[in-house]
């Protein structure tokens, strides 16, 4: 999960570093730097929060398509929800 973050975190970085133009190398390096150092702390949370409900799923035994329903409708905390736990049950039973 740790890669899912590092990679969420990436694409923020890179696209924000895509919106500026470079006309050298220095100044290339120099904006690379400041586009990863201006993520949000806010953002990071995010992203480490969805990778606490992904590993929370995997652990619970969901996977695939049923791990990301789960995600998507789940309501706590780090956590995926008892009630999307229990719709999950019931379709799969």
């Amino acid at each position: 999960m740790l890669l899912l973050n590092i990679l969420q975190y990436w694409g923020w970085a890179k696209h924000r570093y895509r919106e500026v133009y470079k006309d050298r190398l220095d100044a290339a390096k120099k904006i690379a730097r400041e586009s990863l150092d201006a993520c949000p702390v806010e953002v990071v949370w995010r992203f480490f929060n969805c990778s606490w409900r992904f590993m929370d799923a995997y652990q619970q035994g969901l996977t695939g398509k049923a791990a990301e329903w789960a995600i998507r409708k789940q309501k706590s905390h780090r956590r995926v929800g008892q009630r999307a736990m229990m719709a999950i049950k019931a379709v799969l039973n």
